[in-house]
């Protein structure tokens, strides 16, 4: 369960927890299960947080793993990106991996940057603020830098000058306080 102050969850064996948004440290999701890691240490002489995984017999719907990813206000890893988000620009691509790949589309859009795949094996969302770089070493390849992972990116139509700009916009220009000079006088 999904309320404004965090996540719940109830088990029939009786186990049950509740975590408020402030207390995840981060999350995975894939389409049919979610990995929450909250500030709890581990068990005795075990290092690191404590994970809970919870396996999904039905797919979390897109729109509620964007306003988890919203909520949390942390960097997490989204698996599945909504499809009925709105992209300004869309460029059809290919992530490379050691072990093969995979195609999809990647689009641009106001919250961010997606990935979408068929059948959701590759997919990921990244907010703007999730990200720390972007790069376009050639109109050919892209390259995404978030905060818990990297995705490069073969696309098979180029990336223009004007799109790539509108981008770093996004990811770098954010935060600055720039004020246009009109005539040499701030406006």
């Amino acid at each position: 369960m999904v309320d404004s102050n965090g996540i719940e969850f109830r088990s029939e064996q009786r186990y049950s927890h509740r975590w408020p948004f402030v207390e995840i440290q981060t999350f995975d999701l894939e389409p049919h299960h979610f990995v929450l890691t909250g500030y709890e240490n581990r068990g005795w002489h075990q290092p690191g947080d404590r994970r809970y995984r919870i396996d999904f017999s039905q797919r979390m719907p897109p729109a509620i793993a964007s306003e988890l990813a919203l909520r949390v206000e942390k960097p997490v890893r989204n698996g599945d990106p909504d499809p009925n988000h709105s992209a300004f620009s869309t460029i059809p691509a290919r992530h490379t991996t050691r072990t093969g790949g995979s195609s999809g589309i990647l689009r641009f859009g106001g919250d961010g940057i997606d990935y979408v795949t068929p059948g959701q094996k590759d997919s990921r969302s990244w907010r703007w603020s999730d990200i720390q770089t972007i790069a376009n070493p050639d109109a050919f390849h892209f390259r995404v830098g978030a905060y818990r992972e990297t995705f490069e990116f073969e696309l098979k139509k180029p990336l223009s000058k004007e799109l790539f700009d509108r981008l770093w916009d996004y990811v770098y220009s954010r935060a600055l306080n720039i004020t246009p000079l009109i005539g040499g006088n701030p406006q």
